[in-house]
């Protein structure tokens, strides 16, 4: 879920202030999913694989609780994204299965679907992959 400060400042690509603020929310509240989802996905966009999955991995004790779905949507994505990102196939499609457990929205679910497309193009099969939307 995108809020709050550090993720305006993200969308303003104010990246190490968004990073700060990401870094605080996670320190103050180590159940911020919304946070770690942001803060992950900033990494992984960044080229900063490990710390991405570190974020990821400290989030998913949370992820259980309930009734913060798209939060925990977007810490799996992330995970997802990264295990993709490190030829791990296998790893990238249990994250995305968990997502399907979730009761989370329609955008997080295309972007689960999407993330499908590309495992599946990258495992050399485009017909599964033209087949996710």
């Amino acid at each position: 879920s995108v809020r709050g400060a550090g993720a305006a400042l993200l969308m303003r690509m104010r990246l190490p202030a968004a990073e700060a603020d990401f870094l605080r929310a996670i320190a103050d509240d180590p159940s911020r999913l919304d946070a770690a989802a942001n803060l992950a996905l900033l990494y992984e966009n960044t080229n900063r694989l490990a710390e991405a999955r570190a974020v990821g991995a400290a989030a998913l004790p949370f992820i259980d609780d309930g009734g913060r779905e798209n939060d925990a949507a977007g810490v799996l994505i992330a995970l997802s994204k990264v295990a993709r990102r490190q030829k791990d196939g296998a790893l990238a499609r249990a994250w995305l299965d968990r997502i399907d457990t979730l009761d989370a929205s329609g955008p997080h679910r295309i972007s689960a679907a999407f993330e499908r497309g590309k495992l599946a193009d990258q495992a050399g099969d485009p017909a599964e992959a033209a087949a996710s939307p």
